[in-house]
């Protein structure tokens, strides 16, 4: 299953589903003011039937940022509010600790 808070934000959970699944992200989190942060990601994916049709130019992209809040230093928590875009105009708003991966 790709979709959800932690893979390929943007699509809910389980949007894309099959019996095998490849995806790829990454985030980019910088430090803005204080206990605030700003993050920006970028996630793609592909799943199908088995690995041998997974194919290189059908993959959903997602992407969007987000907003982070140290809630807690000596463990480096953060509550973030997260806001990811997909193809067909999806989007999905994301509130969560701790962080995606």
């Amino acid at each position: 299953m790709l979709g959800g808070d932690s893979r390929m934000r943007g699509y809910y959970m389980g949007a894309l589903r099959d019996k095998t699944a490849i995806d790829a992200q990454m985030e980019l989190r910088i430090p803005a003011w204080s206990i605030f942060g700003l993050s920006t990601f970028v996630g793609a994916g592909q799943v199908a039937p088995r690995y041998g049709v997974l194919q290189l130019n059908d993959f959903w992209v997602s992407y969007g940022g987000g907003l982070r809040i140290k809630v807690d230093s000596r463990n480096n928590t953060n509550l973030h509010f997260d806001m990811g875009f997909g193809r067909g105009n999806i989007k999905a708003f994301y509130i969560n600790f701790a962080e995606a991966f």
